[in-house]
């Protein structure tokens, strides 16, 4: 990989790490957590894998680096980072974003659709 592309997935993996932060400090303290952790995979050609866990009501987010325990895993979220990262910012659709195929969810999809609409990135429950 030449030093260009190593710079620009650099940046977009921290685009995403820097959106899933700001969503985990906006959930923290909500009564809506209720244990289990967010496994955030960014698929494509700059793969990244993010754990959002909580613990005492707060959310915390690491780049796993791909090293993740699925016994622990409540959702999973899969699409293009720059996608994940549009979305958790308020700048993209995400019904259509995943209607389109973009993105991809597994997993409680009732948890994540009460997340989500807290988070405000959903306007209405799934």
């Amino acid at each position: 990989m030449n030093d260009r592309k190593a710079d620009g997935a650099a940046k977009h993996r921290g685009d995403l790490a820097k959106a899933l932060s700001g969503v985990a400090e906006s959930l923290s303290g909500s009564p809506r957590l209720t244990g289990g952790q967010i496994v955030v995979r960014q698929i494509g050609e700059n793969l990244a894998t993010f754990v959002i866990s909580e613990s005492d009501g707060t959310l915390s987010v690491a780049d796993t680096q791909g090293v993740v325990n699925d016994a622990d895993t409540r959702v999973e979220i899969l699409g293009d980072g720059q996608v994940l990262a549009a979305i958790l910012r308020g700048e993209r659709d995400a019904r259509e974003a995943f209607l389109a195929g973009g993105i991809r969810v597994r997993g409680d999809l009732r948890y994540f659709s009460d997340l989500a609409v807290a988070a405000r990135i959903l306007p209405t429950p799934l």
